[in-house]
């Protein structure tokens, strides 16, 4: 799988980079609007509030009055000074649309990693710190090896598919739909769903359309 891939792709920055500009909105489907609103030359047409990395309290209510999946990573934790998101895995099948956002920050000894999410759970990442901008291979390995603490499996993907069938009895048929993206590393979401028909296969599974 890895020939199709830019492997060793590493961003020249995390900062003062067109990819930064959607880095710390977080809403889910404001990103989305966002996005296409950007590739068709709509943008100015937007509402200034959902252009905020944070809803007004007022708007967030009132989306969330609509739907709650409409609250997907808008309670994600406000981000550190000069902190971006570098990547996220949103999970569409859960109510809320739940979102665990992998974050970058400068720090004295080079970039600084954490990963969140909107519950509060304390994952451990490695590396937590590296000097240069991490290479698309290492994304994929601390994407894959961070440690959800206080439920003990390991991998934000492929570990929490795991979990779910091994520990909490979940059919893997109906594994949830996992959406990885990132601004920086545009490849990122197509090699995750190469992962997911793997898994699928790996189980005999059919695979998802």
């Amino acid at each position: 799988m890895n020939e199709s891939f830019p492997i060793n792709y590493r961003p020249a920055s995390y900062w003062h980079a067109s990819e930064a500009i959607l880095a710390n909105v977080k809403g889910e489907h404001r990103r989305q609007a966002i996005s296409n609103a950007i590739a068709t030359g709509t943008v100015d047409e937007l509402p200034a509030g959902l252009l905020a990395d944070d809803l007004p309290v007022e708007l967030r209510r009132l989306l969330a009055s609509l739907h709650p999946s409409l609250m997907g990573g808008e309670y994600l934790p406000d981000a550190h000074e000069h902190e971006v998101e570098i990547a996220r895995v949103t999970l569409p099948d859960t109510v809320t649309c739940d979102v665990v956002s992998v974050r970058a920050r400068p720090a004295r000894t080079g970039i600084a990693y954490r990963i969140v999410d909107e519950y509060q759970t304390v994952f451990r990442c490695r590396p937590e710190r590296t000097k240069l901008p991490l290479t698309f291979r290492q994304l994929i390995r601390l994407i894959d090896t961070t440690v959800d603490v206080a439920n003990g499996y390991c991998g934000l993907v492929v570990g929490m598919w795991n979990y779910f069938v091994e520990h909490c009895g979940q059919n893997p048929a109906e594994r949830p739909e996992a959406v990885v993206t990132s601004d920086f590393y545009p490849d990122l979401k197509r090699w995750y769903v190469c992962v997911a028909e793997r898994w699928d296969r790996e189980r005999s599974l059919p695979q998802k359309q």
